[in-house]
């Protein structure tokens, strides 16, 4: 697609499925009546503006709005982050999600179900209390949440998130997050599978997905020292033949092969796990140009039937989860700088301030939608480079000074898409 048609669709995409309205809708104007200098609707339009052009800070933004109108400071921005409530927004992915959804856009890719992923993420460290929700170890403040992907689809995107609670860690949130995410998708059949890296390999954790009336594919490793020893003991034991393999593919140096074996319920004597029916066994051979072959062996259970998915499929599914790391969390930091550009982090210690979250939420919001653009409505898929140069020119911008006034008398702001 040419780039001036290419333009052309994203501004008609955007002025049909625009997002700064949704989100100047959703939320609260913190600010009192004295301290409106700025509609509340240019204020978030500008930050939502910022986040989908990748803007590492709040002084990039500044400068954005000022070549395509009036100049937003940079510290009425930061102040109006540390103000805002983040409740709202997660409603908001749960309605984005769900119109995607409706729209059928988050069709499973060569599986015959949906797929979810869940990991952590470490969203804030730094040497002081950046978010009301932090916690301190080791003499530094982080901010821990979970993360829910749908890598099934080919947009990846993210169906939300959990913060941490201080005093506990990702084990002991995942129940109350785990809760919140069937209640907000209750009622819709985006996925029937989740699969979870070994942190989450818990007795407790798995007992609930299953109760659940989910499938759960769990990664197996030394947190998990005796069960991992156990189904060591089994492969060798049975020897069970491959039953899938991905062929060669080439690989930075050389060439990979992954292969696929498993062992069906019968052949498991793990004790206390009822819902247990699979282990798999995935071996990964890396040949180097050296003629050097690495070999690592991948361990993992599960309790789907034996004959719920094809063994290629089921290898499928084995790689699909890393789309969470791949494809949500190294797009926010390497593309839009989540890690390394917090935009505000709470410096004037204002109590009950949660700017990290709202600015989580913001770029989970924007992932999304982006997301959508670029994998699912765009014929040609731009690299993501030529989509956040594509997204600074097509994106309305920001009103003119007589707009801003006249919507200022009027007590409300015209918001572009």
């Amino acid at each position: 697609m040419k780039y001036r048609r290419r333009r052309k669709r994203i501004k008609r995409f955007f002025d049909k499925y625009g997002i700064g309205k949704r989100i100047a809708a959703a939320l609260a104007d913190p600010r009192g009546r004295q301290g409106r200098q700025w509609p509340f609707p240019v204020l978030v339009n500008a930050l939502v503006l910022g986040v989908m052009t990748g803007r590492y800070t709040l002084k990039d933004v500044e400068r954005m709005t000022e070549r395509c109108g009036p100049r937003v400071p940079d510290s009425t921005m930061s102040d109006l982050l540390h103000r805002l409530d983040p409740t709202p927004l997660r409603g908001l992915i749960v309605e984005q999600v769900r119109e995607l959804h409706r729209r059928k856009a988050l069709r499973p890719e060569a599986l015959p179900f949906g797929v979810l992923a869940i990991d952590n993420k470490n969203a804030w460290d730094g040497d002081h209390e950046g978010d009301v929700e932090c916690q301190r170890r080791e003499g530094r403040w982080h901010q821990r949440c979970l993360r829910f992907v749908l890598v099934s689809a080919r947009s990846r995107p993210c169906l939300g998130q959990t913060i941490v609670p201080k005093g506990t860690n990702d084990h002991g949130a995942f129940p109350t997050a785990w809760q919140q995410l069937r209640e907000d998708y209750r009622g819709t059949d985006l996925y029937r599978l989740v699969t979870v890296d070994a942190g989450f390999t818990y007795k407790r954790d798995l007992a609930l997905v299953d109760g659940d009336g989910c499938g759960y594919l769990a990664n197996v490793k030394r947190n998990q020292a005796h069960m991992l020893a156990e189904l060591r003991r089994l492969f060798r034991l049975h020897n069970p033949p491959r039953v899938a393999s991905s062929g060669e593919e080439p690989v930075k140096g050389g060439r990979i092969r992954r292969e696929l074996f498993r062992l069906g319920q019968d052949a498991l004597q793990i004790e206390n796990w009822p819902h247990l029916r699979q282990a798999v066994l995935v071996r990964q051979t890396t040949r180097l140009r050296s003629g050097v072959e690495k070999v690592i062996e991948r361990f993992y259970i599960t309790n789907m039937p034996w004959n719920l998915l094809l063994p290629v499929q089921l290898l499928r599914v084995v790689r699909m989860h890393w789309g969470i790391e791949n494809n949500c969390n190294r797009t926010l930091d390497m593309d839009w700088g989540e890690d390394t550009h917090a935009w505000a982090s709470n410096a004037k210690c204002l109590p009950d301030s949660a700017p990290l979250r709202v600015m989580a939420e913001l770029r989970l919001l924007a992932y999304n939608f982006v997301g959508w653009l670029k994998y699912v409505h765009l014929r040609v898929e731009p690299t993501w480079r030529e989509l956040l140069d594509a997204l600074c020119s097509v994106m309305t911008s920001v009103p003119s000074t007589l707009e801003i006034e006249v919507a200022f008398a009027l007590g409300e702001g015209p918001l572009p898409a």
